[in-house]
């Protein structure tokens, strides 16, 4: 099981979890696609961090693609 960060603020994580989920499809090129087992797992691993990472600072500031490929990196989760 992966930490959980320290909550601060919860505005615009759902936000940045469409913003995550949209980044990974179109990373992937995958918006027509049957996704497989894992590339589902990594596509809501890759937006679940995105969102906690989120919620780590006041108000919405999504982070950057770079914090959240090391965040995913830190934790083991596939991108």
């Amino acid at each position: 099981p992966e930490p959980m960060p320290s909550i601060v603020d919860t505005v615009g994580a759902g936000d940045t979890f469409q913003a995550a989920l949209l980044a990974w499809l179109s990373h992937e090129n995958a918006f027509h696609d049957d996704l497989t087992t894992q590339q589902s797992h990594a596509l809501l691993g890759f937006a679940h961090r995105a969102a906690a990472l989120n919620c780590t600072k006041p108000g919405c500031d999504p982070p950057a693609l770079s914090a959240v490929l090391q965040s995913t990196r830190d934790q083991c989760v596939p991108v």
